[in-house]
């Protein structure tokens, strides 16, 4: 089955995440060893630059404008946007 993840910063877990990464990174590490294709979208302030995967899981650098009140807002949608395009049989939000 082919997951995507939307609504976290970004993965690995690191000091700037919260309990939706360690959420995240958690159910996506499980789903892999299941066998599932999990993609990830993230944001790039909160991964390290170039990484394009992490333990078998896709990782999606999604650009937003990165204010207090826009950060988040214009991430999910152009994550949503882009996941719509996308062969995938979940979205996780």
């Amino acid at each position: 089955m082919k997951i995507a993840m939307i609504g976290l910063k970004g993965i690995p877990f690191g000091e700037d995440g919260g309990g939706v990464e360690r959420h995240v990174e958690e159910l996506s590490l499980r789903l892999v060893k299941l066998g599932h294709k999990v993609t990830a979208y993230v944001r790039p302030k909160f991964t390290a630059d170039g990484v394009t995967e992490h333990k078998g899981v896709k990782l999606v650098s999604v650009s937003s404008i990165p204010t207090k009140n826009l950060d988040t807002i214009t991430y999910t949608f152009l994550a949503t946007i882009n996941v719509i395009f996308q062969p995938v049989d979940i979205v996780h939000f």
